[in-house]
């Protein structure tokens, strides 16, 4: 069973996407497209003591063949713990998240490139 990213939903990710510039990514001249969460996304994932605050992703993009090389995923929380006893108020702390992924063996499936 051949398995990859889907190139339509991986295109629909982007498509209210900002170029922001252009990187190398292994060699590879790339221009580089963010994307933002709106606000009624991020509130609808929320729960009681987590608040997502920012969710962007980067996609890095061959100039070359327009093939995805390089994608990022930042997530930003924060998360309210309790007051506890003692009269003190709950705190918060922010907690960021990112993950990187480098893509590549791309095969030609039905005319489509898949990687």
């Amino acid at each position: 069973m051949l398995q990859g990213l889907d190139p339509q939903l991986t295109a629909s990710l982007f498509a209210d996407s900002v170029c922001i510039g252009e990187r190398s990514v292994d060699g590879e001249d790339c221009f580089v497209l963010k994307v933002e969460a709106e606000a009624s996304s991020l509130r609808a994932r929320n729960s009681g003591s987590v608040e997502i605050v920012r969710h962007t992703l980067w996609g890095y993009f061959s100039q070359r063949t327009g093939l995805l090389v390089q994608l990022e995923d930042s997530h930003l929380l924060q998360i309210r713990s309790g007051g506890g006893g003692g009269g003190g108020g709950g705190g918060s702390i922010f907690w960021e998240t990112t993950m990187e992924s480098r893509l590549g063996d791309y095969r030609a499936v039905d005319g489509v490139n898949i990687a």
